[in-house]
């Protein structure tokens, strides 16, 4: 469950696009502490001065609330989208412990938002030519308690664990699954 890696593109090749040493180096990691990423294991292993990864966008999103319920903007099209084609947008539940990871893709962008629930959401930039290489980017996104969507460049593994659910999550890619 916890050693799945999976490049959408070379996968369905039956290639592999990671160095086998940062493979076991993730498995090890997520393996020996619980399953909710420890981020702690993960940057002893990876740590290389916690900067932002490149690329990625981590948006704080607003909500108004009344009486009546709320209102919160998620996206502006094209705003954030700029340069980034929209082809699908998808919506998946996700029961409380299912954890969903290592997954990457060799073309496609995505925007996540978390509609509900909570998890514990990794990034680790897989992108030999980028300047933020094997960096790891943590997220604990509640919507309860602050409501935040993020984005993330083809390149960047990514996963998540839910942690209060079940959680409602919405992707907006840039190419067809």
């Amino acid at each position: 469950m916890f050693h799945h890696f999976h490049d959408d593109k070379l996968h369905k090749r039956g290639q592999g696009s990671m160095n086998k040493d940062d493979f076991y180096k993730i498995i090890k990691c997520v393996r020996t502490f619980s399953w909710i990423f420890s981020i702690q294991a993960i940057r002893a292993a990876f740590f290389q001065g916690g900067r932002m990864i490149n690329g990625v966008v981590i948006k704080k999103l607003t909500t108004h609330e009344d009486h009546r319920g709320f209102f919160r903007e998620v996206f502006r099209f094209p705003a954030d989208f700029e340069n980034i084609p929209v082809s699908q947008m998808s919506h998946s539940l996700v029961k409380e412990g299912v954890v969903k990871a290592w997954h990457s893709h060799r073309s496609q962008s995505q925007w996540n938002y978390i509609v509900s629930g909570q998890a514990r959401v990794v990034l680790f930039d897989f992108r030999p030519d980028s300047k933020t290489y094997r960096e790891i980017v943590s997220l604990q996104i509640d919507q309860e308690i602050e409501p935040t969507a993020y984005f993330f460049p083809s390149g960047v593994l990514h996963g998540y664990g839910c942690q209060r659910g079940p959680m409602h999550i919405i992707y907006v890619s840039s190419e067809l699954y």
